[in-house]
C-alpha cells in the first residue's frame, strides 16, 4: 500500500472481500459467524482487504509448501463476470457509485486494492476500459456552465444526471476539480473582456 495516510485506501482495505481458507484456522470460527470453534479448510469467508492481503502469502513454513497461502481471494461481485460485461458493453450506463456501496463508493481505489492481491489481467483492462470511456463524459460535464435550479431544458439530460448519479468517489472528485477549472477560466475571460 503505497499511501499511508490515504483516507481512501483506508476505507477501500477496511471493506470485506470474500476468502476461501486453504487450511483449517482453529480458533478462529467467529470471522465466520458460525458456533464451530475453528474455520474449516475450504471454507469462504468475508474478511477485511487488510486482512486478506496479509493472509493470501504464505509464510513458507514446511506444512504449507503445498499451498498458495492461508486464504484465495475470491473476486467480489462488484467485479464478476456480468459487471464486466456491462460495463464492456456501455460503461457510462453502469452505476459504479451503486456497486461501490461496500466501499464507500470508491469503485477504482477498491479495484485497485484487489489487483494487488490477485493478478487478473481481464480485471485490469476493464478498470482501464471503464476509467478511459467514462473520464470523457465526466469532463464534458466538468465544462458545461452550472445550470440554475430554475433552468429545464438548458442543464443536463435525464441521462447525465443518472450518470451524475452513478459516478464513483474518484470521478466525483474529477468532476469537482473540473467544475472549479472551467469556473476559473470563464471568470478570466470575463475579466478579459
Amino acid at each position: 500500500m503505497e499511501d499511508y495516510y490515504s483516507l481512501d485506501l483506508l476505507i477501500a482495505t477496511n471493506q470485506r472481500i470474500p476468502c476461501q481458507f486453504n487450511l483449517t484456522v482453529p480458533g478462529m470460527g467467529h470471522l465466520e459467524g458460525s458456533n464451530q470453534r475453528d474455520i474449516q479448510a475450504n471454507s469462504v469467508v468475508e474478511i477485511p482487504i487488510w486482512l486478506a492481503s496479509v493472509l493470501i502469502t504464505s509464510d513458507n513454513d514446511d506444512d504449507y509448501d503445498d499451498q498458495q497461502g492461508f486464504v484465495k481471494v475470491q473476486i467480489p461481485k462488484q467485479f464478476n463476470s456480468t459487471i464486466r460485461n456491462a460495463l464492456y458493453a456501455s460503461a457510462k450506463s453502469v452505476n459504479l457509485r451503486t456497486l461501490a456501496s461496500n466501499f464507500n463508493g470508491a469503485w477504482y481505489e477498491s479495484g485497485k486494492v484487489l489487483l494487488e492481491m490477485i493478478e487478473d489481467k481481464n480485471l485490469r483492462e476493464v478498470l482501464h476500459k471503464t476509467l478511459s470511456s467514462r473520464m470523457m463524459d465526466v469532463m464534458d460535464l466538468a465544462a458545461r456552465p452550472p445550470v440554475s435550479a430554475t433552468a429545464t431544458s438548458a442543464g443536463t439530460t435525464a441521462e447525465s444526471e443518472e450518470f451524475l448519479n452513478g459516478l464513483d468517489a474518484w470521478e466525483r472528485e474529477m468532476l469537482g476539480a473540473g467544475q472549479e477549472m472551467s469556473r476559473r477560466m470563464r471568470n478570466w475571460e470575463k475579466a478579459r473582456s
